[in-house]
Parts: structure tokens; C-alpha cells; sequence
């Protein structure tokens, strides 16, 4: 991390985490730091360059990430056809207008351009997917075709059925998709905590898709499979397992139906693009899981206490949001630890549903949590209960957040009005062994344990 968030003289440590749009700046005696980590620390550029180049020195900046797409083939496959260009919502990072700089000549040979928000079953009226469509709308109104706009609303835009996946997924996608001839995904990758990794193929399902869809679908997180680090199309053969990831790509194929589909992919921290790559879907998705697993993966040994920035805004809007940083970052805390959660949380626990299936379970005690995994699935149910799980592994959760206080302590976790008072105590409880570890850009890392 840069020198300006993590400094100290030699007793004393300091570190500056992200937290909304601000910093939350915390100090502990050096002797009892584990280890400080983020996307952005000085002392791993050395080694996120050599990373770099093993992946391959021409696909670390955007122009040459379009020069990798226009030796795909892709104008030959858009050529005076309809393109369906898919992008991220308020809920994901990504630089807008970088994207269009450098690819804004690509699309425009396309006869007609139809860019798709991937809500997924996010509440697509947030003030942040309002914003997003208005600068959308002026950059593609410098493309000389047309170029409609759909904001995916999982609730109420037309779905057509598409097919049942094996594992019984009912796949329902937005009608609107099917007057596409051939599609470019861009998408920014990093570690999901069930689906594997959050890539291309995701934008289809949940992205586009029904509710039920979704839900059919996210029932099967609750396999021992459906964790981070694995999908079919990881280039480790024995990183392949996640039923989850597999039912995505099923249904994904089944709506393609040979159509062309293209990726942009890109790993980036919360201040630069890492690296970026482009081509078909399935190379240019394989090739964005090397990266993150090149970039963003780090092993650590578990500290007794740990806090945990998800990397400030967008990534920590909400607890339903906030909820993969702290998944992802569970093994670097020991079992009975406490972990001090920064979340700001502007749009509270998340999307009007998730309040239902979501925050409400979690109020009920945490072995009943845990037990209700074996009962029928509804839509968020394997939230709370990922959710109860790691709760249950630790003495505290304390949460310094703009959440109402007594919901926070409604669902098992602690509000930290104080978080440098939680850090004190942690300081002065702390025995012979104990350290405490800093963690930001949680979202994006992927967080493993050395391995006997």
C-alpha cells in the first residue's frame, strides 16, 4: 500500500482504510501488526510487475486490450449488424469513460448499438444506476448509429424463456437481448465468493435475468463447491468444480446459441487498471481468471483480530455488497478472533428484497441460521446463512458504518461509533502471539491460507 495510507515511525503503525468516499485512518503498535495488505501497497509493486509480465506484457492497458479484440475478429462479426454491448451497475467500478476512449471506434461499426445495465437483482432506480444511464446516454450519442439504452429491471422488464438448465435452473432472460446478433461484455473481474469469480458470463445470469432465474441459480451457492478460486473455465483443470459457475455457463450457452460474444476483461484496485485483456468470451474470461489469481490472491497467516475495509465506495454501499469482503477475507482471521468491519453503507442493508430473505433471517439465532441451509431455497437465503457461519467462527463482529445501530446489533454484529476504541481494546487484551491484521480492497482480494 502507498506510503501516504500505511506509515508509522518503528513503535507505532498507521494505517488509512477505505471507507465510503473518505479514509478511516487507525494506529496499533507495529509490534503486534501481522501484516497490511490492499492492491495498492508499495512494497508488492515490484512483484505485481513481475506478475504483469509473466501474464503478458501486451495486455495491460486499455489500447491494447482493443488491439487483442480487433484480432479476435470482432468487426468482422459486428460489421453493419446489431451489437448488444452489456456493462456493469452503480454497484460495480468501472471507468466509463476510459472504456468508450479507446473503443468508442470499434462499436460504431456496428449497425445498430443496444447497451444493456446488468442489474442483476439489484434495485435498478439507485441514484448511482441513474447517473451511470446519464453518462451513458452522452457518450453514446456520439456514435453515428442507433443506440437504445436498457437499465435491466429484473422485476418487471419482459423475460423470455430461454431453457431448464440440468440443475434445474429455470433461465429467463430479457427479451430485449434477442435482437442482438452478436454481444461484447465488459466486465471487471475479481474473486466472487461463490460463483468463483465475478466475469462475463455473469452479466447474462444473474444479470439480465428473472428473479426465479436468479434464485434457481444462486440456490446452489449452498454446495461446498460454490466457493472463490473455481470455475469451469479456469485455466487449472483442478480449479474447475463449482456447480453454481457450471449452471451460468450452461445457461449462457443455451441463449448464445453460436451467436459471437466477446470480453473486455479487467482487474483493477480502487486506483488503477492492474490488466486488461479482450477477445471471446470463454479465452478472454480464462485469460482475466489468471490475472486475478496472479494479482489479487495473497496468503497470509490468520491473526487473532483483523479489520477489514471492502475498499470504500462503490464496493461498500450496502451489507448485501459489503457481505463478499468480508467471505473473502475469512481464513486470515482465527477461529474465535474479532474481526472490525469498516462499511459505510449509504443504501443500507441493500435492495428492497434482500431485507425480507436477507436481513431479516439473520436475526434469528445463529444455530437456527445455520440449520435452515437444509430447508427449500428462496432468493438471498444462502446469504444469512454464509452470513451465520462466519459469525459463529468469531467472538465479534464490530461494524463502524453508517447503518442504523440497533438493526446492526439486531444481527448478531457490534456498531463501532469508535473504531480506533475497538483497535485500544484489541491493543490492550492482546497475549503473547496475538496480532492484528489490516486488510483493504477486500472485495477484490483473495485471501488464502498457507497450506500444511
Amino acid at each position: 500500500m502507498d506510503s501516504s495510507r500505511y506509515r508509522g515511525t518503528n513503535a507505532m503503525f498507521e494505517a488509512q482504510l477505505r471507507y465510503g468516499s473518505t479514509h478511516v485512518t487507525l494506529r496499533a503498535p507495529r509490534r503486534l501488526v501481522a501484516g497490511a495488505w490492499s492492491l495498492d501497497r508499495d512494497g508488492d509493486a515490484r512483484a505485481r510487475d513481475a506478475k504483469r509480465s509473466a501474464l503478458g506484457a501486451n495486455a495491460t492497458n486499455l489500447r491494447t486490450a482493443r488491439d487483442e479484440l480487433r484480432a479476435s475478429g470482432f468487426a468482422a462479426a459486428v460489421a453493419g449488424r446489431c451489437l448488444g454491448l452489456l456493462v456493469a451497475d452503480g454497484t460495480r467500478s468501472w471507468d466509463l469513460n476510459a472504456f468508450f476512449d479507446a473503443f468508442e471506434s470499434e462499436l460504431g461499426t456496428a449497425g445498430e448499438l443496444h447497451t444493456f445495465v446488468c442489474t442483476g437483482t439489484h434495485d435498478p432506480g439507485t441514484p448511482e444506476n441513474e447517473r451511470l444511464a446519464v453518462e451513458l446516454r452522452a457518450r453514446l450519442a456520439g456514435i453515428p448509429i442507433p443506440t437504445p439504452l436498457v437499465v435491466h429491471d429484473a422485476r418487471n422488464d419482459g423475460h423470455d424463456l430461454v431453457t431448464t438448465t440440468t440443475r434445474g435452473t429455470r433461465v429467463e432472460l430479457l427479451s430485449a437481448l434477442d435482437a442482438c446478433d452478436a454481444f461484447l461484455v465488459v466486465s471487471d473481474m475479481k474473486a466472487h465468493y461463490f460463483a468463483g469469480y465475478s466475469n462475463a458470463v455473469k452479466y447474462f445470469v444473474p444479470g439480465l435475468a428473472t428473479i426465479e432465474t436468479a434464485r434457481g441459480n444462486h440456490s446452489l451457492a449452498m454446495d461446498e463447491q460454490a466457493v472463490f478460486g473455481r470455475h469451469p473455465w479456469h485455466p487449472v483443470e483442478g480449479r474447475r468444480a463449482n456447480p453454481l459457475a457450471e449452471d451460468m455457463v450452461e445457461a449462457f450457452e443455451a441463449f448464445r446459441r453460436g451467436r459471437p460474444c466477446f470480453a473486455l476483461t479487467s482487474v483493477t484496485s480502487s486506483t488503477e487498471l492492474l490488466w486488461a485483456g479482450a477477445g471471446e468470451i470463454q479465452d478472454a474470461v480464462a485469460r482475466g481468471i489468471a490475472a486475478v489469481d496472479a494479482l489479487t490472491s495473497i496468503t497470509v497467516e490468520p491473526a487473532r483480530y483483523l479489520v477489514v475495509s471492502a475498499g470504500g465506495a462503490p464496493q461498500d454501499e450496502s451489507l448485501y455488497t459489503v457481505q463478499r469482503a468480508l467471505e473473502l477475507s475469512r481464513e486470515a482471521v482465527l477461529p474465535g478472533g474479532e474481526v472490525l468491519l469498516l462499511a459505510q453503507c449509504p443504501n443500507g442493508i441493500g435492495p428492497p428484497s434482500a431485507r425480507e430473505n436477507f436481513f431479516e433471517p439473520l436475526t434469528a439465532p445463529l444455530d437456527e441460521i445455520c440449520a435452515s441451509a437444509r430447508e427449500d431455497y428462496v432468493l438471498y437465503s444462502h446469504k444469512p446463512v454464509k452470513f451465520a457461519r462466519l459469525l459463529s467462527r468469531l467472538t465479534a463482529l464490530h461494524v463502524f458504518t453508517e447503518l442504523d445501530a440497533r438493526e446492526v446489533r439486531r444481527i448478531h454484529m457490534h456498531p463501532a461509533s469508535d473504531p480506533q476504541a475497538v483497535v485500544d481494546r484489541w491493543v490492550e487484551e492482546a497475549g503473547a502471539g496475538d496480532r492484528i491484521g489490516f486488510l483493504d480492497d477486500a472485495s477484490k482480494l483473495s485471501v488464502y491460507v498457507p497450506t500444511p
